[in-house]
């Protein structure tokens, strides 16, 4: 009994703590002003943009394996326009891969090669793009939390200058407060957005390198259904020669 009422009271004082932290956190941002506000709502896209990455920027969504499985598919039963079709309409990084490769099939081996890579790098391009807006919230953040303090520090310089006398202490407390509050909530954004933003672009090279390699599983699959062509060593197709002799 005594140990249910300890425990008890541990929870409601937990409760209590949070809350007064909570509140207090309110009246912190409260008293940043409009920078504070601002960086609270960086926060919110910060959260929003996490979560849609996340959900996202994985291999079962970008790379998905029954797609290749599938175009390889009807790659044997010689359905060209129904497996452009399947690629126009699928929306993950994979498919404007192989529909490139699938466009220049009768290109040689080096040829369907370059155009991988191109494809693959394209791909990565645009999604690094979707990822550099963590990465700006985690630069714009700090800079804000900047001009807070920069704010803050003149004001409270303006009311140490505007009495001739003792300056209020109150009025010269929020001043600062609100100098030290703006720099404080900026990191607190800051620091994850750059942890996630480093994240993410490790992610994104995962998917590029995975590209590459169901792209070249593909040029595999273009080959058995009967190209690339083989090239010579100069890149050209090799062809018969009328020999002359003397």
């Amino acid at each position: 009994m005594v140990v249910a009422i300890a425990i008890v009271a541990s929870s409601g004082a937990h409760d209590c703590a949070w809350f007064l932290a909570t509140a207090d956190l309110g009246r912190q941002i409260i008293g940043g002003g409009v920078v504070a506000w601002v960086i609270v709502a960086l926060s919110v896209v910060l959260l929003a943009l996490t979560i849609l990455y996340f959900l996202n920027l994985r291999h079962a969504v970008q790379c998905p394996e029954e797609l290749l499985e599938e175009v390889e598919g009807r790659l044997r039963k010689r359905q060209l326009p129904s497996i452009v079709e399947l690629l126009e309409s699928d929306p993950s990084a994979l498919a404007p891969v192989l529909e490139a490769l699938l466009k220049r099939r009768t290109a040689t081996q080096e040829q369907l090669e370059t155009v991988l890579a191109e494809s693959a790098a394209e791909q990565a391009v645009l999604m690094s793009q979707r990822v550099a807006y963590i990465g700006l919230i985690a630069a714009v953040a700090p800079m804000l939390g900047l001009l807070g303090t920069v704010s803050g520090m003149i004001r409270a310089f303006a009311t140490m200058s505007a009495t001739a006398v003792r300056p209020d202490a109150s009025e010269l407390a929020g001043a600062i407060g609100e100098a030290l509050i703006t720099t404080y909530l900026g990191l607190i954004v800051a620091i994850p957005a750059v942890v996630l933003h480093t994240f993410l672009r490790h992610r994104v090279v995962g998917i590029m390198l995975r590209l590459a390699e169901m792209g070249e599983q593909f040029i595999e699959s273009l080959r058995s259904a009967g190209g690339p062509r083989n090239a010579t060593a100069s890149g050209g197709v090799r062809r018969p020669t009328d020999e002359r002799r003397p």
